[in-house]
């Protein structure tokens, strides 16, 4: 079964440290094993996150990062694996699209989102001048 991801968004590139996780059970959330990645890009439809550990399409993780002062937990989709490789390590590159998310969460993104957004058309129009 292959998975798509639909990109109707905005998306904004950017490096933001996150953590994540493969357990799905919220009532054990204490327990959960978190891994470190980093988020790549964003947008409201999901993200590209880098993981050192490799994952597969179809699989839902929980995803925590910050945006401004606000923390933002979400399920995702997992669409796309890229293999990263360097000289020194191997990491993934993965496509996700929200699934769970709440309508507050969704907001503060989106504004972050238009924020970042507008910041680009600013600058683009002063380069432009």
């Amino acid at each position: 079964m292959r998975m798509k991801c639909r990109r109707n968004f905005y998306r904004i590139d950017f490096l933001l440290s996150a953590i994540y996780t493969p357990q799905l059970d919220i009532s054990q959330m204490d327990e959960w094993d978190w891994h470190d990645c980093l988020i790549a890009n964003l947008s409201l439809g999901g993200a590209s996150i880098i993981t050192k550990e490799e994952r597969k399409s179809g699989e839902q993780l929980w995803l925590e990062f910050n945006l401004d002062t606000n923390n933002i937990l979400c399920n995702m989709l997992v669409c796309h694996v890229e293999k990263l490789k360097t000289e020194t390590s191997h990491s993934y590159k993965l496509g996700v699209q929200f699934s769970n998310i709440l309508e507050n969460d969704k907001n503060i993104i989106a504004r972050y989102v238009a924020k970042y957004q507008m910041k680009e058309m600013r600058s683009k129009g002063a380069n432009q001048a």
